[in-house]
């Protein structure tokens, strides 16, 4: 009888991670959430560690803004477009809410709660 390996944690998976269940939340759209998953798998087969967006951008399914937001996140962690989106996807219930509050000027919390009455009653519930 073989013994089965235990499955490897790829060396890429803060990159994958943040490319399968972050960003899809930043878009109301099928296909944006298709090449992010797309580069997500491709990069977590990757052997090694990759160290610069312009590494990642070698690989096929990784294309230029995949790679700057690659650059952003092994730079600094995190990525702000992100950061925004899913603070009010949390509250919200969902970006197409979060992003019509972007865009009339609603960017954080506490702008948020100035502006309650916009909200309806779950999302309220999501605020306190």
């Amino acid at each position: 009888m073989s013994k089965r390996k235990a499955p490897q944690e790829s060396p890429n998976a803060g990159i994958t991670d943040f490319l399968s269940g972050g960003l899809e939340s930043e878009w109301n759209c099928l296909f944006y959430i298709y090449i992010y998953r797309k580069a997500a798998s491709v990069i977590s087969k990757y052997p090694s560690k990759i160290k610069s967006g312009a590494e990642a951008k070698k690989l096929e399914g990784v294309g230029a803004k995949i790679a700057e937001k690659i650059d952003e996140f092994l730079s600094t962690g995190k990525l702000r477009k992100l950061e925004k989106v899913n603070l009010f996807d949390l509250l919200l219930c969902g970006p197409s809410a979060a992003r019509k509050l972007v865009d009339e000027g609603i960017k954080t919390l506490e702008d948020l709660r100035k502006n309650e009455h916009k909200l309806n009653h779950h999302q309220r519930i999501g605020l306190k």
